[in-house]
Order: C-alpha cells, then structure tokens, then sequence
C-alpha cells in the first residue's frame, strides 16, 4: 500500500512537474520575444536620437557656413582628393553652404542635404563672402611660403644651392655634376 501511494504520489508529481516546465518553456518563449521586440525599440531609438544629433550639428554649422548657389552642374565628393566617391549631384541654382576653402584642391567643405562633401570652387558662384574665405585662406597658406621663398633668396646669394637630401643631409651639385655633402647646418 505504501508503494501504492508512493508510486501514484510519483506519478501526479511528475505530472504536475511536466506541466511546469511546458509553462516554463512558454514563459520562457514569451520573454524572449518581448526582448527581441525591446532591443529592436532601443535600437530604433538611438538611431532617432542620433539623427537628431546630426541634424543639431548640421543647423550650427550652416549658421557659421556661407549659404551659396551652384553655378553648373558638377557633384559633391565624400573626400577632398578622390573624385570616384560621389555623394550627390548638384545642379544649378542649387543651394551648399560652404564651411571652409580648401586652397590646395582647390575646392569648398559644404554642407548639401544634410551631408558634408567637398565640391570644386569654380562651380560655385563666388560672393563676396566666398572670396574673402579663399583671400584669408589663400594669406594663411602664403605665409608659410614666403618664409620658404625667404630661406630661398638667402641661399641665391651665396654661389651654390644646398639640397637636404631625404634623409636630412644637406649637399649641392659640384661643376661635375656629383653630390657634394657639406654640414647639416648649411641647408637651414
């Protein structure tokens, strides 16, 4: 009678114990959906918030930009030295807000539909504004030259040019057409 008991005590216990695990496992299933749907919310919303990110950063920086019209067709390039990215097309009469000149490529930093590329200067209409960044830029960057063109005139006095070399050595060319290694200091 006793084994009786224990066995049917058994057998409802592990009834009931396989009842629980179903409702486990459904619980289980549940929560995991609800994760899935919260991280997917989370994400969502940071996404949000950093478009409203850059959306703040691009309303500061056209308040600080130059706001100018294309004056023919071209495109907008995602970097300053290569051509084959391009991130839209301009036409004309189309409005950029330029943030800076940049002499050396000869082209504007603009802001365009919410994007930063770089365009090339002459197919944006100058203004006054736009050549007053370029002249600033343009003394900026001559000043730098002209000490260059100064050390130059210098050395135009004595009867040879000094050359320093790749690795920091400083030499001129002889009548023979060899290198002639003189002190470091005579190229400074």
């Amino acid at each position: 009678m006793n084994k009786t008991i224990f066995l049917l005590f058994l057998a409802i216990s592990q009834s009931l114990m396989s009842q629980t695990i179903e409702e486990l496992k459904v619980i289980r299933d549940s929560l995991e959906s609800k994760r899935r749907d919260l991280i997917r919310e989370a994400t969502d919303m940071i996404e949000t918030i950093d478009s409203l990110d850059n959306l703040m950063l691009y309303a500061k920086m056209k308040d600080k930009a130059i706001k100018s019209i294309v004056r023919s067709d071209g495109y907008i390039y995602e970097e300053l030295y290569d051509s084959s990215k391009e991130i839209a097309r301009v036409r004309r009469k189309d409005t950029v807000y330029v943030i800076k000149f940049k002499p050396y490529s000869n082209k504007y930093e603009v802001i365009h539909n919410h994007q930063i590329g770089y365009i090339k200067a002459k197919l944006v209409r100058p203004s006054k504004a736009l050549k007053q960044i370029v002249q600033k830029t343009r003394t900026t960057n001559n000043y730098s030259s002209s000490l260059i063109n100064s050390t130059t005139r210098k050395r135009r006095y004595t009867s040879r040019s000094y050359i320093r070399g790749p690795r920091g050595g400083c030499y001129y060319v002889n009548s023979n057409g060899n290198k002639t290694y003189v002190s470091r200091s005579m190229c400074n």
